[in-house]
């Protein structure tokens, strides 16, 4: 009985460690192939990381009318629902502080399918904060056309940050981690570093300060100039103008 368990004993070793060598050289086929898949520090991205795409083209990035990010994403909101455009720019105090202020409204009526929501980042010419503030807006529509459902998020973590440390995005590198951070791909980088869409920004900053220099941020309803009072009633100003559509 002892003579027939030693091979059989022996077999199963054998058996145990070709099962171990196999496992271990699927766990570093897997580990290989998904290299490039993570993007920034682990367990930091709260976006949604992926593949690195391409982000070649200067035209306005997929995902935007015009260059203007446009939400709610996820489901389609009917072309009778109202129209909300937000012009900002990430260094004006005002912009941070209708962020800030606004934001919790904005998400609900976004979620809840009440408004299409629109953001034009600009860049007016306000002496040395232009070239940051043209920076950041490029870096907004490059997460943008990287993957639209990080931007929120980027969005409203850049305002958060700002009004802590002014000068925190001043420099190109921050801008990419942050933008890892938040989930976006390598293919950001350059799109950072060569202002890849600067020459539309400032297209779009001529169109929306040509006329006058428009105190920021401008909010429109359905293309009518709102002045902020308060969230609760520029959300009922939202929704009325829901009904009247």
């Amino acid at each position: 009985m002892a003579g027939n368990e030693q091979p059989r004993y022996s077999r199963l070793m054998r058996f145990g460690a070709l099962a171990a060598l196999a496992l271990a050289a699927i766990t570093v086929i897997i580990i290989f192939s998904r290299g490039d898949e993570t993007v920034g520090e682990p367990g930091s991205a709260v976006g949604t990381p992926h593949p690195t795409p391409s982000l070649e083209d200067e035209s306005p990035p997929p995902g935007t009318a015009d260059g203007a990010v446009r939400i709610p994403l996820g489901h389609a909101v009917p072309a009778s629902h109202p129209v909300v455009t937000i012009v900002e720019d990430f260094l004006c105090e005002g912009c941070q502080d209708f962020a800030l202020g606004y934001g919790p409204v904005l998400r609900e009526l976004s979620e809840r399918g009440d408004a299409i929501l629109e953001f034009v980042a600009v860049a007016p010419p306000a002496g040395t904060d232009q070239s940051a503030s043209l920076r950041i807006a490029n870096s907004a529509l490059c997460v943008a056309g990287d993957d639209i459902a990080n931007w929120p998020a980027f969005r409203a973590g850049l305002y958060e940050q700002l009004v802590e440390d002014a000068d925190l995005f001043r420099d190109d590198a921050t801008l990419i981690e942050t933008a890892h951070v938040y989930g976006a791909s390598h293919a950001v980088e350059n799109c950072v570093r060569e202002l890849r869409f600067a020459e539309h920004i400032h297209g779009t900053t001529e169109r929306w300060t040509a006329d006058e220099p428009a105190e920021l941020p401008v909010v429109l309803i359905n293309g009518e100039r709102y002045r902020p009072v308060g969230p609760d009633s520029f959300a009922a100003s939202v929704r009325a103008a829901g009904n009247e559509s």
